[in-house]
C-alpha cells in the first residue's frame, strides 16, 4: 500500500464524519504501478460535504500533495452515505473491489 494512502487514511480517521475508506482503480485490482498509476480512493461520509467539511478536506489534501503524495495524483471521492441506498446512482470509479482496512472509523 502506498504510504500516501496510509497517511490519508490516518488523517481522515481524525474527522469523526468519515466512516469508511475504500480503494478503487488499479490499487484495488492489483494493477497499481508506482510512478505511473494514480491513486483512486473513495471515502464514505455521514452527510453532505458542506463548507466546513470541504475546508477540512482541502487542507488534508493540500498537506499530502505538498508532502508524501507529491506527484502521485492522489484522488479521493467523498460519498454521502445516504447515496449508497440509491440504486440508480453511478459509482464514481465504476466498481470498488477491495476494502481498505486503514484506520478510518467505522
Amino acid at each position: 500500500m502506498p504510504s500516501a494512502a496510509l497517511v490519508l487514511a490516518d488523517r481522515l480517521s481524525q474527522l469523526s464524519w468519515v466512516r469508511h475508506l475504500f480503494v478503487a482503480g488499479s490499487l484495488a485490482t492489483g494493477d497499481y504501478v508506482p510512478g505511473v498509476s494514480d491513486l483512486d480512493l473513495v471515502a464514505i461520509v455521514d452527510g453532505p460535504v458542506d463548507g466546513p467539511r470541504l475546508a477540512s478536506l482541502v487542507e488534508v489534501h493540500r498537506l499530502l500533495d505538498s508532502g508524501v503524495a507529491d506527484g502521485l495524483d492522489l484522488g479521493c471521492v467523498y460519498v454521502d452515505d445516504r447515496a449508497l441506498l440509491d440504486h440508480h446512482a453511478r459509482h464514481p470509479h465504476g466498481r470498488t473491489v477491495s476494502w481498505f482496512a486503514g484506520s478510518c472509523r467505522m
